[in-house]
C-alpha cells in the first residue's frame, strides 16, 4: 500500500529564523529546501569569526530499521586567500564535516554529498552550521558564503559517506 511507504511529514513542525521554502515530492519520500537568507560574511573591521546555524525537525512516517537519507547541500560564494570555511550538516545524531567547503581556490559553488541512517521512529533533526574565519595574517580580508539548497531523500540502507 501507498500509506506503508516512508516518507517525510507536510511541513516541519520546527524552523529556526532562516528564511526557507519547503517542496515535498508528490510521493513524499524526498524533499527540497530553498533558503532565503543563510548567509555568513566576514568583513574588514568585523568579528574575525562569523557563524550561521539552521535547525529544522522533520515528521517522519513509516521509516524501516536502516533506511538512508542522502541528497545533498548546495551552495556558494567567494573568499579571499587566508580566509577559511566549514560547514557541518547534523542529522539524528550524525554529523558529516565539510572542511574545506570549496574544491578549489578558484571555486565560487559548492556540492555537498550526504548519505547517514535516518531514525527509525519519531522525527528527522537537522542543523546546519556555517563557519567564516578570517585570515589571521589580513585583517581586511573577506569572505561571503550562501548556503541556498537542502535536497534529501529517504532510502534504503546505504554506508554513509565519510569525508
Amino acid at each position: 500500500m501507498a500509506d506503508d511507504k516512508p516518507g517525510f511529514a507536510d511541513a516541519p513542525s520546527f524552523i529556526s529564523d532562516v528564511q526557507m521554502d519547503y517542496g515535498l515530492s508528490p510521493d513524499k519520500q524526498a524533499f527540497t529546501i530553498t533558503f532565503g537568507n543563510f548567509v555568513a560574511k566576514l568583513v574588514p573591521s568585523g568579528p574575525p569569526v562569523v557563524s550561521r546555524r539552521f535547525s529544522l525537525v522533520l515528521p517522519l512516517k513509516n521509516v524501516a530499521a536502516g533506511a538512508s537519507l542522502t541528497g545533498g547541500l548546495q551552495g556558494g560564494g567567494v573568499m579571499q586567500p587566508g580566509t577559511g570555511a566549514m560547514l557541518i550538516f547534523r542529522a539524528s545524531g550524525l554529523s558529516q564535516v565539510f572542511d574545506p567547503l570549496f574544491d578549489s581556490p578558484n571555486a565560487t559553488s559548492f556540492t555537498k554529498p550526504i548519505t547517514l541512517a535516518v531514525p527509525e521512529k519519531g522525527d528527522l533533526r537537522i542543523t546546519i552550521d556555517l563557519t567564516l574565519e578570517g585570515s589571521a595574517t589580513d585583517p581586511k580580508a573577506e569572505a561571503d558564503i550562501t548556503v541556498t539548497a537542502l535536497d534529501l531523500s529517504i532510502g534504503p540502507p546505504q554506508a554513509p559517506i565519510h569525508e
